[in-house]
């Protein structure tokens, strides 16, 4: 499931990027690492990594239009 981390600068006193994370509600497979350990093991880490950055850029539609985002 992804989420956003934001960063704020103080001095413009504005989130000016987000940064898309993605975490798992599944008992160990809480972590990225956890997550990619287990991919490992089938040989898909190609497959997991495609997944967050999809997701990542499906659950970004919400955020306003013209914001950096980091994958």
């Amino acid at each position: 499931m992804p989420f956003f981390l934001f960063f704020y600068d103080i001095a413009l006193n504005r989130v000016i990027s987000y940064e898309v994370l993605g975490r798992s509600s599944i008992a160990g497979l809480h972590s990225p690492a956890e997550m990619f350990q287990t991919a490992s093991r089938f040989s898909m880490e190609a497959e997991l990594s495609r997944l967050f950055r999809r997701e990542g850029m499906r659950a970004a539609r919400q955020l306003p239009v013209r914001t950096t985002i980091y994958l």
